[in-house]
């Protein structure tokens, strides 16, 4: 489990290890920033829909409000964006238009250090980011004018797709390094394959059910199940009339018939009934395939429980013997709640 540091108080050596920490170890809400007019950025917050300042919505620095705070270090207060292809052209007095405002807000995060501790925080900054390259997963769903794409280690064909797709134009793709043809004209993989296979089945399915064609004992209610039923009926060499050419199957390249898969027994908890405690819990122990039972050399002895003398004790005696105990007690008590090492305190302890 990782460890968790929590200060009102902060050193300077340990506010410049904050600092300097990448964005990613601070949640993606950056300690500093080096900013320059024209630097691409990424709004982090929904600051304000009305404008345009969403999660996600890309712009470029065209100013910034800043004052000296402590250690001589100059502090972000507002920072001036013009937004890159908004949905609707923002105005707001006073500014250029689509240049909106972002002010700095104050959220409490969690810093991953480099010696893999924790520190909670909280910190005031400007939620955003710099831009200049995002990966294929982040890109899905833009559109860029100009699309430079590094494919180098672009692992399967649907990075290359998502890269080269973000493209407007063909004239605006610039491929930075070398690429690896194989990749996308080697062919899918056979999951890949089998997929598109079930697929182009399941459309077929659903259809024919549309069209009230299908038969009523196809009523599976689990791909594998409904898939297997449409194939005793129309025979595992149907291949439906739109499927593409290189996932279809034949005798040939067959398409094997799916084995029967037991559902697992599930049911619906009911959180507000109580539970039943007078059904017996089984105890029955199952040994392991394969396990050998070993037999005991020792000779099985009855355990008795020992005797002990009986004593008498007098009213007084037994009085005086609970105070002494009550109070060893609370002073074993006390004892645990004072004496405790800081460094391995679980948090809620005092």
């Amino acid at each position: 489990m990782k460890n968790t540091e929590s200060s009102i108080n902060i050193f300077y050596i340990d506010q410049c290890k904050l600092w300097n920490l990448p964005h990613h170890a601070t949640q993606h809400f950056p300690g500093k920033l080096l900013l320059c007019i024209g630097m691409p950025v990424m709004i982090r917050n929904n600051d304000a829909t009305e404008l345009c300042i969403t999660k996600g919505q890309e712009g470029v620095v065209a100013g910034w409000q800043s004052y000296e705070g402590p250690h001589g270090r100059l502090v972000l207060d507002t920072l001036f964006v013009r937004l890159l292809d908004p949905p609707q052209n923002i105005t707001i007095e006073g500014l250029p238009p689509n240049i909106v405002p972002i002010s700095k807000m104050s959220q409490t995060i969690d810093c991953t250090m480099k010696n893999d501790h924790i520190k909670k925080i909280e910190q005031e900054q400007v939620c955003v980011l710099p831009n200049f390259a995002m990966a294929d997963y982040g890109a899905q769903g833009k559109s860029r004018a100009f699309n430079p794409v590094d494919l180098q280690h672009s692992s399967n064909h649907h990075s290359y797709y998502t890269c080269l797709s973000r493209s407007v134009t063909a004239e605006g793709t610039l491929i930075i390094q070398s690429l690896h043809p194989e990749v996308i004209t080697g062919g899918c993989s056979g999951w890949l394959r089998q997929e598109f296979r079930e697929l182009e089945l399941l459309d077929e399915i659903t259809k024919l059910a549309f069209n009230s064609e299908l038969p009523y004992e196809i009523n599976g209610h689990r791909r594998n199940t409904i898939i297997r039923q449409f194939h005793l009926w129309k025979g595992i060499y149907y291949v439906p009339e739109n499927t593409h050419h290189a996932i279809r199957w034949s005798q040939d390249n067959p398409k094997p018939l799916e084995n029967i898969l037991n559902d697992s027994p599930w049911h619906i908890v009911n959180k507000s009934a109580k539970a039943d405690h007078s059904k017996d819990v089984s105890n029955v122990f199952v040994t392991a395939q394969g396990s050998i039972s070993i037999q005991s050399s020792f000779p099985s002895k009855s355990l008795k429980s020992p005797s002990f003398p009986k004593f008498s004790v007098s009213t007084t005696d037994q009085n005086n013997k609970r105070k002494g105990e009550k109070i060893t007690s609370i002073k074993r008590k006390k004892k645990r709640l004072v004496e405790h090492d800081d460094d391995y305190m679980p948090s809620g302890i005092l």
